[in-house]
């Protein structure tokens, strides 16, 4: 039996259980799914991990964790985190599971984006594409830096600058004049000391060409742990022009 936040499912063959996407997580597992809590024969136990993953069940006894495909930069690193754990009861083993998650993900950015008078984009999706995590059709985003690890972290900033006749300015908080622009650009903008969970907003404008003629413009903004160069994520603002 493998059970996750919706609760234990049986299975009778093989078979492949995708992960979630929203890391790190837990997947639990009961040799028998009758076995009283406590029951030391019959135990219980956790898998906790901070990659996208698939799990594989063979028989009643054997499974293994497979990485989906992802991205390592040339010369680069990715450092994969898992653990395991066993225990009698269904407290002590999400006890287990808490502790470990809390342990191998200490550092992680989560951007999101939103154009003005929109709704966030990509709050608990992390990748380095910008995927889920785009936003169009405005001049004006907001942009919210979130540390979604268990300890105080800081985190660079690093925005695209203008392109192909649009302007681009970066200015602090959700509002105010303060601009920030030079050293996002020059990727040395920083947030320091970040405790888990908390958020802080930067602004991003974007001027337009003075002639429309379809230009498209796309502004990625890295956001990197400091402390863990590794963890990474990037949200991404787009504008199309028409043709006039």
């Amino acid at each position: 039996m493998f059970g996750n936040n919706n609760g234990y499912q049986t299975f009778s063959g093989d078979v492949g259980i995708a992960g979630p996407t929203h890391l790190p997580n837990t997947m639990s597992v009961r040799l028998e799914n009758s076995a009283p809590d406590g029951d030391k024969i019959k135990p219980r136990g956790e898998l906790t991990f901070d990659f996208p993953m698939t799990l594989e069940r063979t028989d009643n006894s054997h499974w293994s964790m497979t990485a989906k495909p992802f991205t390592v930069p040339a010369h680069g690193s990715r450092v994969l985190r898992q653990s395991f754990g066993i225990g009698t009861t269904e407290a002590g083993i999400a006890s287990m599971a808490t502790s470990q998650r809390i342990r191998i993900n200490p550092y992680r950015p989560d951007g999101w984006i939103k154009k003005s008078g929109g709704t966030f984009l990509g709050k608990n999706v992390y990748n380095t594409s910008g995927a889920g995590q785009t936003a169009g059709g405005a001049t004006t985003y907001i942009i919210a830096i979130q540390n979604d690890g268990t300890r105080t972290d800081s985190f660079r900033i690093h925005g695209a600058g203008p392109a192909g006749g649009f302007g681009v300015r970066y200015l602090a908080g959700l509002s105010g004049s303060t601009s920030i622009t030079s050293k996002v650009e020059q990727g040395t903008f920083a947030i320091h000391d970040l405790p888990p969970g908390a958020v802080k907003y930067i602004r991003l404008l974007i001027t337009l060409p003075k002639t429309a003629n379809g230009q498209h413009g796309v502004w990625p903004v890295y956001l990197t742990s400091l402390t863990d160069a590794t963890r990474k994520d990037v949200v991404r603002a787009t504008v199309q022009m028409a043709i006039s």
